[in-house]
């Protein structure tokens, strides 16, 4: 997990580089076997009856989250980045997590039933 941690420090790390770090430490914390998709490790978590608050993120919300904490490390060793590229939307009241995309198409299956 070392090598993920230090994606997040290494200024020139890209989005992909990013996602997959995230991935890999939230694999970890939660003890998630290797190759296991993080959305289908929930939704088996969720036929389990595991309690909500409980489960896995899914990968959409570990992508936005990587990218906000790659936005805060890099802030914190110097490296001015742009904020919205990584994780963050502005309104009238100031900076704040942007919401991660849903894909569509699951989206109108799942509203078909």
């Amino acid at each position: 997990m070392l090598d993920e941690c230090h994606v997040f420090m290494d200024s020139q790390s890209d989005a992909a580089a990013v996602e997959f770090a995230g991935t890999e430490i939230f694999a970890v914390l939660y003890n998630i076997p290797d190759g296991v998709d993080l959305n289908l490790h929930r939704f088996n978590q969720a036929l389990g009856n595991m309690d909500p608050h409980m489960r896995c993120p899914t990968t959409g919300a570990v992508r936005e989250h990587s990218y906000r904490v790659f936005c805060q490390v890099q802030w914190w060793l110097g490296n001015e980045v742009e904020v919205f590229e990584w994780g963050w939307t502005r309104d009238s009241f100031g900076l704040f997590p942007k919401a991660f995309q849903r894909c569509q198409a699951m989206l109108s299956f799942l509203h078909s039933y």
